[in-house]
C-alpha cells in the first residue's frame, strides 16, 4: 500500500495538468485568503461604525405605566446595556426657595444618591420628595436655582411619580437587537424612537455590507466551479492508472484512499508555500503601516478547509465514475 501511495504521488506530478492544478490552486487560495481578509476587515469596521453608542439608542416617549414600563426593562434586559433616566422637576420648594430638578450629565456617582447645587444654596437639611440627600456635590458655576441629581436619585425620582416632565434612553448592547426590542415595546404599547441623528450613516452601511457579503458568496462559488472543473480534468488525466490499479486487485476504496492521501500531500505543500508568500507580503505591507495580520490568523484555515472539502469530494465522484462507470 505504501509503495503504491509513493508511485501515485509520483505518477500525479508527471501529468499534463500538474503544473496547472497547482499554479490554479496556488492563486485560487491566495486570492480567497485576501478576499476573506477584505471582507472581515470591512465587516468589523463597518460594524464598529454601525455599532457606536449614537446608533445604539432608543428613546422612550410614553407608556401606561410604570408597572408596565419596569415589566417592558425585566423582559428586554438581555438587550439593554443601560438605562438613564432624564427628569425635570421645575419650581420644586427647598428651606422656601424654588429650584428647578434636572438630571446632571456630569456623570455623578451612581453608587448612593448624590446632587450638585450652587455652594451659595443651603448646605443642610436637603430634602427632595423626603429623601434626605446627604451626598452633595458644590458647584459655583451652578445657576443658584438649579439642582442636578444623579442617575440613582433620578430613578427614584421617576417611580415615585415626582417628576414633571421625562425621557428615558435605553443603550442597547448591539445595534442589530433593535428590531427585537422594538417588538417588545410595542407587544407593552410603548412609544419610542431611535436617535434620528445617523440612521442615514446606518443604513448606507449596511447596505453596504449586504452587497459585499452577495459579492463574496458569488465569487465563492464562482472559486468552486473552477476547482471542480480543475479536479475533473486532472482525475480524467489519471483514469487509465484508476483502471490499473482497479484491475490488479485494489477496491474502490482503496484507490479513493490512496488519491485522496496524495491529494492532501500536494494541497498541503500548495498551503504552506502560499501561507508564507502571504506572510511575506504581510510585513512588506506593515512597512507602509497596513496591518492585515489578525484577520490573516482568523481566515486563513476556512480557505483551506474550503480547498480539502472540494478536492476530496470531487476525487471520489470522480475515482467512482471512472473505475464503476467506465469499467461496466
Amino acid at each position: 500500500m505504501n509503495d503504491l501511495l509513493k508511485l501515485n504521488i509520483k505518477a500525479f506530478s508527471k501529468t499534463k495538468t500538474f503544473k496547472n492544478y497547482l499554479i490554479i490552486n496556488s492563486l485560487l487560495f491566495i486570492i480567497i485568503i485576501f478576499i476573506l481578509c477584505l471582507k472581515l476587515y470591512t465587516q468589523i469596521n463597518i460594524n464598529e461604525i454601525v455599532n457606536n453608542k449614537n446608533n445604539r439608542l432608543i428613546n422612550i416617549n410614553n407608556f401606561d405605566s410604570i408597572n408596565t414600563l419596569n415589566t417592558f426593562l425585566n423582559e428586554a434586559s438581555s438587550y439593554i446595556e443601560k438605562v438613564e433616566y432624564n427628569i425635570s422637576k421645575y419650581d420644586y420648594k427647598i428651606n422656601d426657595k424654588s429650584y428647578d430638578i434636572y438630571t446632571s450629565d456630569n456623570n455623578l456617582k451612581e453608587d448612593s444618591d448624590y446632587i450638585e447645587i450652587n455652594n451659595l444654596s443651603p448646605n443642610q437639611n436637603i430634602i427632595i420628595n423626603n429623601k434626605k440627600i446627604n451626598n452633595i456635590i458644590y458647584n459655583k458655576e451652578l445657576s443658584s436655582n438649579i439642582i442636578l441629581v444623579n442617575q440613582k436619585l433620578s430613578k427614584y425620582l421617576f417611580d415615585n411619580n415626582f417628576v414633571d416632565e421625562y425621557y428615558i434612553t435605553l443603550e442597547l448592547n448591539d445595534y442589530y437587537k433593535i428590531d427585537k426590542v422594538f417588538k417588545i415595546l410595542r407587544d407593552f404599547k410603548i412609544d419610542a424612537n431611535l436617535n434620528n441623528n445617523s440612521n442615514s450613516e446606518v443604513l448606507a452601511y449596511s447596505n453596504l455590507n449586504n452587497i459585499l457579503s452577495v459579492l463574496f458568496y458569488i465569487f465563492i462559488i464562482s472559486i468552486i466551479v473552477i476547482i471542480f472543473i480543475l479536479a475533473i480534468t486532472f482525475l480524467s488525466d489519471q483514469k487509465k492508472n484508476l483502471l490499473i490499479y482497479y484491475n490488479i486487485g485494489y477496491t474502490t476504496f482503496h484507490i479513493i484512499k490512496i488519491n485522496i492521501i496524495t491529494n492532501i500531500y500536494y494541497l498541503s505543500i500548495i498551503f504552506i508555500k502560499c501561507s508564507i508568500l502571504i506572510f511575506i507580503l504581510e510585513l512588506i505591507l506593515l512597512l507602509y503601516k497596513i496591518n492585515l495580520l489578525p484577520y490573516l490568523l482568523r481566515t486563513i484555515l476556512l480557505p483551506v478547509l474550503y480547498f480539502y472539502i472540494i478536492n476530496i469530494f470531487i476525487i471520489i465522484i470522480g475515482i467512482i465514475y471512472f473505475v464503476k462507470i467506465k469499467k461496466l
